[in-house]
């Protein structure tokens, strides 16, 4: 079916009226198997553009969501680089597999209503963002107590929720009323206060916040904007834990998708970010290849976090030689590896880097920088310092021309990007919204390709 005749079908499959609500099968057990029409919806109502390969081959919004055109998650597109040379005529591939917590950022999909903007900010500020309300925090905080709530996160209790049934509307103002106002299962809200001042302070929201909802009619809560709010948060909820953006649904979507991985496996190396389960791909990419090619892998995470940097390597191709594992800034982790050619014992230098965009000088940069003068003993190796860097060209450029020159082994570096390769929503930073964050410093020539999106349905 092409594209342009997708969206009046989308519009019905995916509207919000009352009695696509309840026409819905149940939201734990009914199937999901509409993967590639879903693909077709997003790419109908934003465009490939927009979506991201993360959106399109994991489907980051289950049909049951009911939000038609998500505005503002950061996605990324898989990156093909291309470096012909006599000595190593090497193939990269980079992708941010959006592993992180960052993921909540879904929530920021829904709107926050207007009444609750009559709730005095002091009394909300435990919700409060730079000025304005979160619906990250909001919907994150709400529509996870619920969902780790003994009394309340039964299947039946949901699903008359998500209906919006009188015993739906009773058992949320119950929950409310009952457990919301003390309960302590969602993570705590970061910040400059000590805990028990974020506690106080997240009581006394869930207490303005209840008794804001307490003083809206009842007979007429389940038709309100802050009820469908809530409604759309405990999917989102369950579309995160349980559903598509589930580490385990993705993975198992990524593994089973052979063109992809086969496309994957043409090349020389894969410098990966937000990488879940490095093994478990490096596995899967091995039983697409041929010629006897065969990956080997390098991964790293900094504190407990599912938040994997990797190297993959054919190393039928090449052998790894030196391998330094850091992080940048909190928490973000990279590798660098010094790699020599099989063939003709040429060495190259691969980093697989995820860069914290709020930095605003040139510490990270110079981290980097440092590792490589380390073993770039000669000037005569290959660089590439490739993937997430949270920033545009203009300003990576900008801090790599502030390095003391003199002190750096590494000079003349350029830096290449693939037009449309990543989407930085308003999530992150607005004024990045469409514009590109992957890039590749080099001292070699070469181009960049974002993937056919052929290979992500």
């Amino acid at each position: 079916m092409p594209i342009s005749s997708i969206s009046s079908t989308s519009q019905n499959l995916y509207s919000q009226n009352e009695n696509s609500i309840k026409n819905q099968k149940d939201l734990f057990t009914g199937k999901k198997n509409e993967h590639s029409i879903f693909l077709e919806h997003l790419m109908a109502v934003a465009g490939p553009s927009r979506f991201g390969a993360n959106a399109l081959t994991f489907a980051q919004l289950d049909r049951s969501m009911d939000i038609i055109k998500p505005q503002v998650i950061s996605d990324h597109m898989p990156i093909f680089y291309s470096f012909p040379s006599e000595k190593n005529n090497t193939k990269i591939f980079s992708w941010n597999l959006l592993a992180d917590t960052h993921k909540n950022n879904n929530y920021q999909n829904i709107e926050i209503p207007e009444s609750i903007y009559t709730i005095p900010k002091n009394e909300l500020e435990y919700f409060y963002t730079k000025n304005k309300i979160s619906a990250t925090w909001l919907y994150y905080d709400l529509s996870t107590e619920i969902y780790l709530s003994k009394n309340f996160s039964k299947k039946t209790i949901i699903n008359e929720i998500l209906l919006g049934s009188n015993k739906g509307v009773e058992y949320l103002l119950s929950f409310l009323n009952k457990e919301y106002k003390q309960s302590r299962l969602a993570d705590l809200k970061k910040g400059n206060q000590d805990i028990e001042q974020s506690l106080r302070n997240r009581e006394i929201a869930r207490n303005s916040l209840i008794k804001h909802i307490n003083s809206l009619p009842h007979n007429e809560l389940c038709n309100s904007d802050i009820y469908s709010s809530i409604v759309k948060s405990l999917k989102i909820n369950h579309t995160i834990n349980n559903g598509s953006l589930s580490i385990a649904n993705r993975e198992r979507t990524l593994i089973n998708n052979d063109k992809l991985l086969r496309k994957i496996s043409e090349n020389d190396f894969l410098i990966l970010q937000e990488c879940f389960n490095p093994k478990l791909i490096n596995e899967k990419i091995n039983t697409q290849t041929t010629n006897n090619k065969k990956f080997n892998y390098i991964e790293h995470k900094y504190n407990n976090s599912d938040d994997y940097c990797s190297i993959m390597y054919d190393s039928s191709k090449y052998t790894a030689k030196y391998v330094e594992k850091f992080h940048l800034g909190r928490n973000k982790p990279c590798i660098m590896g010094l790699f020599t050619n099989n063939t003709n014992n040429h060495s190259l230098i691969m980093c697989s880097i995820h860069y914290p965009g709020e930095e605003k000088n040139t510490e990270n940069l110079s981290q980097i920088i440092s590792l490589i003068d380390r073993v770039n003993i000669d000037n005569t190796e290959d660089i590439y310092i490739g993937g997430d860097f949270n920033q545009i060209k203009s300003e990576l450029e900008a801090k790599y021309n502030l390095l003391p020159s003199i002190t750096s082994k590494a000079l003349g570096l350029k830096i290449i990007s693939a037009q449309g390769a990543s989407m930085s929503g308003p999530d992150w930073n607005g004024a990045y919204q469409g514009k590109t964050i992957d890039h590749m410093l080099t001292n070699q020539q070469g181009k960049a390709k974002a993937l056919d999106i052929k290979y992500l349905k």
